[in-house]
C-alpha cells in the first residue's frame, strides 16, 4: 500500500497532468462497454411499436433500438433509431423504464418509454435494417416476437 506522502505526490501530478492525457489514462486502465437504448413506444391506445428485423432469426419481430453514438444523450438515441429505422418521431421527452447489462454483449441497455404524437400511426415502411412492423397490445404476442421484447412489453402493461 502506498504511503500517505506517496499519495499526496501522485495527487499533484494527477491535477497537473492535462486533461487530454488524463482522459486517455483512465480509459486505458478501465473495460469500457456498449450501451444501447431499447424504446417500448406506444400509440394513443397503449399498443406497443414491434419491429420486424431483417438479420434476426426465428424471432425477428422485437422493440426498436439500437447502439448509442459517442456522447449521445440516451433520448437522442432512441429518437434517432427511431427515425432512421421508421420515419417515426417520439412526441415529448422519453422517461427511462428500466436498465440492465446483457452479459452476452457486455452492453449497458437502457430502456425507454416514449409516446408518439396523437393520431393513427403510419404504417412503417421497409428500410435496410427493418422489413416492416405493427403496433401490438396485450395478448396480441406471436411466436415471432423475440422472448426478451416479450417480457418487456408485459412489464410495461403490467404497470400500466
Amino acid at each position: 500500500m502506498l504511503g500517505r506522502t506517496t499519495g499526496r505526490i501522485l495527487a499533484a501530478a494527477w491535477a497537473r497532468t492535462p486533461e487530454p492525457l488524463r482522459i486517455r489514462v483512465v480509459r486505458a486502465l478501465h473495460p469500457t462497454f456498449l450501451c444501447s437504448v431499447l424504446g417500448l413506444v406506444a400509440d394513443e391506445r397503449g399498443r406497443l411499436l414491434f419491429l420486424d428485423h431483417r438479420f434476426r432469426g426465428a424471432q425477428p419481430r422485437a422493440l426498436p433500438g439500437g447502439f448509442m453514438r459517442p456522447r449521445e444523450q440516451p433520448a437522442e438515441a432512441l429518437a434517432r433509431e427511431l427515425l432512421e429505422e421508421t420515419g417515426l418521431r417520439i412526441a415529448g421527452a422519453p422517461t427511462l423504464f428500466r436498465a440492465y447489462v446483457d452479459p452476452y454483449q457486455n452492453n449497458l441497455v437502457l430502456v425507454l418509454h416514449a409516446a408518439l404524437p396523437p393520431g393513427e400511426p403510419p404504417a412503417i415502411p421497409e428500410s435496410f435494417e427493418i422489413l416492416g412492423g405493427c403496433f401490438l397490445g396485450p395478448g396480441e404476442l406471436t411466436e415471432i416476437v423475440d422472448d426478451h421484447s416479450r417480457d418487456l412489453a408485459a412489464e410495461f402493461w403490467a404497470r400500466r
